[in-house]
């Protein structure tokens, strides 16, 4: 067979890559060539800049404007950056309408990210997503609220559209939920592709929503495209494409976020005594809350507000260890083990130790036959009816004190996961560690394998079981506590106190169980320890320094064994009275020394690696006595391996059988150094109240500064007031910049040994060390400087970058960054040699931790009804935001609501954390006032005033009705309106227009009595000089009350009114906002949370209780009847007739002139305006005589019209004549064309009763 052959690679010769290629070529082989030199060659003349530049001025400043306006567009309000050096995992929440594929989506996450299978999905769920990035993944129900309060804490979310029918109306109601709560990214996930069965079909519907999301988004919003579910998950390479987006998105801070602390719960506890819930099921509970913090610094103590629960106060914050960290390491991608998952609602992992208690989460189906292949023979019926009952763990550590009251613990301790499965709650330390449970064979059922595998129950082991209390004491035996025993079951005082004591043991074993916890790889716990029991599991794990051990316990298996031991415990138990009393003398000393000491309790609470190296010599050391005892219990052979010790604790209880545990042990050599005034004098620097000295004490204090058994004493502190800020934690590896040691190489160092022949530096020496430490100082200055400047690169710019004088200096925009960045690299200076511990002291816990929120005072439904599908988001309050007062705000009825807004009428907010229901007033601006409104406007804003928490303004918010959808209003978008906080106050000034009337009683010309406005003569009095109007528009004001009749007065106008008139009086009422708050708690409903229901609106109580609407008589229409008044004739006075002009007067005959004269006589006739239109009136039916010209004019007039109307008479004819004509001829051809009718019927009905009879007659031929 032949081999391919594949076409060669041709280099290019020609062009312009081969025209260099060819330069670099000559240049290589002739570097001496000329060209060739140090100067830059001549650039090729094609490429001349100054060749393409803009040929007119005007086409360079266009271009300019817009590379401007470009430039601008992109610039946003700076804002500072808190994100900490871990971020927290982003919160992915995917959103969607029922039947989307919500869950599916997830699921197919969860198994792409981490290679697991969920089975059903409750809660967030934390995945590693990446080298350095984690996602917590969180489903949002169909349910307003839970849509709310994800839009306040998502980063990212994933908007699953049913392709097949379309966007829903949650899809969008969830879009304007976000335009106001910031609008995290968004990207569209179309699902039920497969249904499509043409290809045509599914191209034009993948095109049309495209469109409709970019328009409710923006153009280019990124929608993928989910062909189909296969083994009930999509594609592996569409989820790839997916998660490949998902990792490249860069989420930009929200203003709410970036200044409030928030957690979203993915755990909740209910630490509730359980007596007290057994006396009141109602009491308020104690409940701790589990997540990770984002936004800004928590601090003890701080207000926070559960959306759906309420308000409450922080008693305790602890930082937890991250139970789904990233890698430590950076690789090019992840292995099998850092592909973590923390899904604590979802039933995923194993063992979660807590403050309270061990949570062993089990699956229902799970046997011990699951995960060990041959089952011991020597199980009883107890492990196996614990295998039927899905794996419940029963039991609890306790002494052997007794077994009644063990029992009664258990049962108190016993609870119900929301799964319903039986968990068993073991008192633990305070710490908390997450260990996570990796396949099958987890540490939680290796626990579970081993109380099955006992070969009876832990009050039969402890009755025949015998206790060694010291390593070198006799073992004790049960029987002999019998007595005692009685004491405590009978007596109720002394279970509560043994409990008590039981947790004060735990609280010793807390940080040492954090050690044990970290130095295992692969993350399994190394078990739980305690001052009565030890359980010990198959994987162990190697102890920890400085971890606390316990008192060996030793079994007895059979009776005989019990008593063969009995001559052996003699003998131990002498030995170990011998033992036990050597060196007292030489301890109790130590100890009086130690009394009188003061204790550094910073150290001791929050530096236990400081404390640890004080303990004496062999401590958490095996010893020969412990590895014998090992020995021996490692031959048994029995089932009790559980109870087996893990460390070796001999040499710790020998030394410290006599000082008290609780405190430090701290040698007395260590603390005689501080017994000379002079290294006291040291530490005054160190102090605020220390006076600044220079000189010799100067020198002093900065070389005893660089000590290491000063910076050990004093812990992690920094003394950043000290004159020259000589910094004694330089790190071992650093060097000068010649190469030399270290600056800690020469120093003296003061450590617990017993070498006393310990060099004391010379004063030399002290003074080399004060310039190395300068030096050292000086350095890190240099590199924090550097550092800034590197961070805040591209800000600054000199002139002649710029392009010229002035180019350089910083805008608005820049400097505020540049000032940001500053402050942050003060900060991080500032905390840098700090520890967390003290860190989350001074400044908070910072975001990124894993925390444990305690709360009290819960209310009980929170717990007995907790769903964990619905998400518990847990937003901290500033101090303003705590307290309540009137808030102001620009309102806009969404113009998808059908209706329009009623004032009062009760409205939900969702105002920050919080929703909570109010009634809002609304108003407009009218110039110096604030008019109330009866209802909001059509397409424009308006002002509301409502009562709630202060808020800070330019916070968005949104309102709806009701958060539930009613089956009235069920296809009706939801989002009634939207808005922006402006301000707030504790009183504002509404008023609403007040419109009074009155009719007039009596008319004495501008002056009028008004009755009917008021009732009495206080309120004229109120209204003395207020202005009034008539319905003719004649003005007026009040004038003075009237005695009687009461609330009549005396008002004048600016011209005379008429009985009918009707007087108004126009007035502004100040109305005040009702004060009603009612927060929505959802979280505390059982069954659906959707059902909450507040202060139900007027109409729907009306249309439930079937009440009409209350009218008012005066209120209704009527039929306006208006009577018709005669006109009144003018009335010109007879002054004014008499100046007039004489053509303009009115002309009088001498019958009519008589008569006026008589009638003026006489006293009772007109006046000299009716004698007017009197005169025009005749004028006008006066018989007029034409002059000679006029009478021409008028005959020749007429003789034109009477020609006029001859053409129209003889126009008229002719047009009747055609009209005759058209419509004989058009009868003419009607009776020819129905003559043609006729015949052509006869014809038709003639040959079609010929073809019926041959029918006929072929038919009947047929039939014969």
């Amino acid at each position: 067979m032949e081999k391919q052959v594949n076409k060669p690679f041709k280099a290019s010769t020609a062009g312009p890559k081969g025209e260099r290629k060819a330069a670099r070529d000559a240049r290589k082989n002739n570097p001496n060539a000329v060209g060739n030199s140090k100067e830059r060659p001549v650039s090729n003349p094609t490429n001349n800049p100054k060749a393409f530049i803009w040929n007119s001025r005007q086409k360079m400043m266009r271009r300019m404007h817009r590379t401007a306006e470009m430039q601008e567009r992109s610039v946003h309000v700076p804002m500072v950056d808190r994100t900490p050096q871990v971020a927290p995992p982003f919160v992915v929440a995917v959103v969607g309408p029922p039947k989307s594929g919500k869950t599916t989506l997830i699921k197919s996450l969860v198994k792409k990210y981490t290679k697991h299978k969920l089975a059903e999905v409750k809660g967030p769920i934390t995945v590693v997503s990446g080298r350095k990035s984690r996602l917590t993944l969180i489903e949002c129900p169909n349910d307003l609220n839970s849509m709310i309060d994800v839009g306040k804490v998502a980063d990212l979310v994933l908007l699953t559209v049913d392709a097949s029918f379309g966007f829903e109306m949650e899809t969008f109601e969830f879009l304007n939920i976000l335009q106001t709560h910031g609008f995290p990214r968004v990207m569209g996930v179309l699902t039920h592709l497969d249904k499509f069965r043409k290809l045509k079909r599914l191209r034009k519907t993948k095109k049309i929503l495209k469109q409709r999301f970019w328009t409710e988004i923006y153009q280019g919003a990124k929608l993928f495209y989910l062909s189909g579910v296969i083994g009930g998950r999509y594609p592996v390479r569409e989820i790839a494409n997916l998660c490949r987006f998902i990792s490249i998105m860069k989420f930009r801070p929200l203003a709410w976020r970036n200044q409030h602390p928030y957690l979203l719960a993915d755990r909740m506890e209910d630490l509730t005594d359980p007596n007290l819930i057994q006396a009141d099921p109602k009491v308020d509970r104690t409940v701790t809350l589990y997540g990770y913090l984002r936004g800004t610094n928590l601090q003890p103590n701080t207000r926070v507000h559960i959306p759906g629960a309420g308000d409450y106060t922080v008693e305790t914050v602890a930082m937890l260890n991250d139970p789904c960290p990233l890698p430590d390491k950076v690789r090019k991608s992840l292995s099998g083990k850092q592909k973590l998952i923390y899904a604590p609602m979802s039933d995923v992992g194993g063992v979660m130790y807590d403050k309270d208690a061990v949570y062993i989460n089990v699956p229902g189906s799970f046997t011990r036959n699951g995960i060990v292949p041959d089952r011991r023979p020597g199980q009883d019926s107890d492990a196996s009816e614990a295998e039927e009952n899905g794996g419940e763990v029963s039991g609890s550590e306790h002494d052997g004190s007794g077994s009644s009251s063990d029992d009664d613990d258990d049962e108190d301790r016993r609870g119900k996961t929301p799964a319903g499965r039986e968990e068993e709650f073991l008192p633990s330390s305070d710490r908390y560690n997450q260990v996570q449970d990796i396949g099958r064979g987890g540490i939680g059922e290796k626990m579970v394998i081993d109380l099955q595998d006992a070969s009876a129950t832990f009050a039969d082991q402890m009755q025949d079981a015998s206790i060694q209390i010291f390593s070198h004491s006799a073992p004790l035996k049960s029987q002999v506590a019998g007595d005692d025993e009685s004491d405590y079951t009978d007596d109720g005082e002394g279970g509560s106190d043994d409990e008590q004591g039981f947790d004060d043991s735990d609280d010793d074993n807390d940080d040492n169980d954090d050690e044990a916890a970290e130095g295992d790889d692969d993350g399994v716990a190394t078990g739980r320890r305690s001052r009565r029991a030890r359980r010990r599991f198959e994987a162990e794990a190697e102890p920890a320094d400085g971890s606390e051990s316990q008192e060996e316990l030793a079994f007895a298996d059979t009776d005989e064994e019990l008593e063969s031991s009995g001559a052996e415990d003699d003998d131990a138990y002498t030995d170990g009275a011998a033992r036990w009393k050597a060196g007292l003398v030489d301890r109790a000393a130590e100890s009086f020394k130690l009394i009188n000491r003061r204790i550094n309790l910073m150290d001791l609470v929050y530096r236990p690696e400081l404390v640890a190296d004080r303990f004496p010599k062999g401590y958490g050391s095996s010893s020969e006595a412990s590895s014998e005892s090992d020995g021996v219990e490692g031959s048994d052979g029995s089932d009790d391996e559980l109870l087996k010790p893990k460390y070796d604790t001999t040499a710790l209880h020998s030394a410290l059988s006599v000082v008290d545990t609780c405190k430090a042990s701290i040698k007395a050599e260590r603390l005689a150094v501080w017994d000379d005034e002079a290294a006291l004098e040291s530490l005054r620097h160190r102090f605020i109240t220390a006076p600044v000295d220079t000189g010799e004490t100067e020198e002093v204090d900065n070389a005893e500064a660089g000590s290491d058994a000063e910076s050990e004493l004093m812990g992690d502190f920094e003394d950043l007031e000290a004159p020259n800020g000589a910094d004694s934690r330089l790190d071992d590896n650093e060097s000068n910049d010649d190469g030399d040691d270290s600056v800690d190489g020469d120093e003296t160092v003061v450590d617990g040994s017993d070498s006393d022949a310990e060099p004391k530096p010379t004063p030399v020496d002290e003074d080399l060390d004060d310039v190395k430490a300068r030096e050292a100082l000086a350095r890190r200055k240099a590199e924090l400087t550097s550092k800034f400047e590197l961070e805040v690169e591209g800000i600054y710019e000199s002139d002649d970058e710029a392009g010229g004088p002035g180019r350089g200096r910083l805008g608005l925009y820049d400097r505020v960054k540049s000032d940001m960045a500053k402050q942050r690299l003060r900060n991080e200076a500032e905390f840098a040699e700090d520890s967390a511990e003290l860190r989350a002291m001074v400044e908070g816990y910072r975001a990124g931790t894993y925390v444990r929120v305690l709360l009290h005072r819960v209310p009980c439904e929170f717990v007995k009804h907790f769903n964990p599908k619905f998400p518990v988001v847990v937003g901290g309050l500033l101090p303003s935001e705590s307290n309540f007062g009137l808030i102001r705000v620009r309102i806009k009825r969404h113009r998808w609501h059908r209706r329009i807004l009623k004032n009062n009428d009760p409205l939900i907010f969702s105002l920050g954390w919080r929703r909570f229901q109010s009634l809002p007033l609304f108003s407009i601006d009218d110039g110096a006032r604030n008019r109330m409104l009866k209802y909001t406007p059509q397409h424009m804003h308006c002002l509301a005033t409502f009562y709630g928490p202060l808020t800070t303004p330019g916070t968005g918010f949104c309102c709806v009705e009701s958060v539930g959808r009613d089956s009235r209003y069920s296809p009706e978008f939801r989002i009634t309106a939207t808005g922006t906080v402006l301000d707030l106050d504790q009183s504002t000034y509404v008023v609403k227009k007040l419109k009074l009337t009155g009719v007039p009683e009596k008319i004495d010309r501008n002056t009028a009595v008004v009755r009917g406005m008021f009732h009495s003569a206080l309120e004229v009095a109120k209204f003395t000089g207020a202005k009034l109007r008539t319905v003719s528009g004649v003005r007026g004001h009040i004038r003075k009350h009237l005695t009687k009749p009461e609330g009549h007065f005396r008002a004048v106008f600016e011209d005379r009114i008429r009985k009918s008139d009707i007087v108004f009086l126009r007035a502004w009422h100040r109305v005040e906002p009702k004060r009603y708050y009612n927060p929505v708690t959802s979280l505390l409903l059982a069954g659906k949370k959707a059902d909450w229901q507040g202060m139900r609106l007027v109409r729907d109580v009306r249309r439930e209780r079937g009440i009409p609407v209350p009218s008012q008589a005066d209120s209704e229409y009527r039929a306006i009847t208006r009577t018709h008044q005669p006109a009144v004739p003018l009335k010109v006075p007879k002054a004014v007739v008499d100046n007039l002009p004489f053509d303009m007067r009115p002309k009088l005959t001498h019958r009519e002139a008589a008569k006026s004269a008589k009638r003026n006589k006489d006293g009772s006739g007109h006046s000299a305006s009716s004698v007017a239109a009197e005169a025009r009136t005749t004028t006008a039916t006066r018989a007029v005589f034409h002059e000679p010209e006029g009478q021409r004019n008028a005959v020749q007039l007429e003789r034109v019209r009477i020609v006029h109307d001859g053409t129209i008479e003889k126009r008229a004819k002719r047009r009747a004549e055609q009209a005759e004509l058209r419509h004989a001829k058009r009868q003419k051809e009607e009776a020819v064309s129905q003559a043609i009718a006729k015949r052509r019927m006869k014809e038709f009905i003639k040959v079609n009763d010929i073809q019926q009879r041959k029918r006929v007659a072929r038919s009947g031929q047929g039939s014969k």
